[in-house]
């Protein structure tokens, strides 16, 4: 079950911080996704996750508490300014405590893994640039199987960053990986003052990090293997002539790269 923030765990959001986000989900895809990714940092702790994801997901809850149908649902999503997102994963910084990270993705159920968080090693450069408005350093790393390029401004001193980027003097408003396989471009800073920091509340299933992935791998290679894995039955998908609908083999792309 996931963990559960208690009077100890209370953090407020202090600043706020939306990218604009594009990745590929696997090998070959066309054209990248896209997807709003929201960084928030309060005095202990720091949560990233997709807010189309989370508006959605409010969307949902709302109205299946006030009895709707999954009908009702996908109508409601259709209609709302939140497109479906490529991500549903959130992730914790110093959660439970100092130095751990907490990550949680809906994969049919919710499941959950703690891990240390791993600071990267950066190579601060000579380059400057002004990126949304603030005067930024270049620097770079190689973190979890890829090479990051990031721009940070030391006019904001906070070390933090979009997905598990940190540890820089400055927050990070760009961050892109050497394949160009994924960007984080900042494009809102908010200081924020009361908000409540969100934490996992939902009952999770508690796994390994190298059982996360596999299910993920699972799910992009054999999608009808991958619902029999997490529900226990096969079931088939037929589209709007009753054909069965055949799912083409494809290679999962992450952020982690040494999975």
């Amino acid at each position: 079950m996931a963990q559960r923030a208690n009077s100890t765990d209370a953090d407020t959001v202090k600043l706020k911080v939306n990218y604009a986000v594009k990745c590929y989900q696997y090998e070959g895809q066309e054209r990248q996704r896209d997807d709003e990714m929201v960084l928030e940092v309060g005095s202990k702790y720091v949560h990233f996750y997709s807010r189309y994801s989370v508006e959605r997901r409010h969307i949902q809850d709302s109205i299946l508490a006030a009895g709707g149908t999954a009908q009702d649902v996908l109508a409601a999503q259709a209609k709302s300014m939140f497109p479906r997102p490529p991500h549903h994963f959130q992730i914790w910084k110093n959660y439970p405590e100092s130095g751990k990270l907490t990550f949680t993705d809906v994969l049919l159920k919710m499941y959950i893994y703690t891990e240390d968080l791993l600071r990267p090693k950066w190579e601060l450069l000579s380059q400057d640039s002004i990126v949304a408005g603030y005067a930024c350093r270049k620097a770079t790393t190689h973190y979890r199987g890829r090479t990051w390029n990031v721009w940070y401004t030391p006019e904001i001193p906070v070390s933090e960053g979009p997905w598990q980027l940190f540890g820089l003097p400055g927050l990070i408003l760009e961050a892109e990986d050497s394949e160009h396989l994924f960007s984080f471009s900042c494009i809102e800073i908010k200081q924020t003052f009361g908000k409540p920091m969100d934490f996992p509340k939902k009952k999770s299933i508690e796994c390994s990090k190298e059982e996360y992935y596999q299910l993920k791998k699972l799910e992009w290679l054999d999608p009808y293997g991958f619902a029999e894995k997490i529900s226990g039955f096969r079931s088939k998908g037929y589209d709007a002539q009753g054909r069965e609908i055949v799912y083409p083999k494809r290679i999962a792309i992450f952020l982690d790269n040494d999975v």
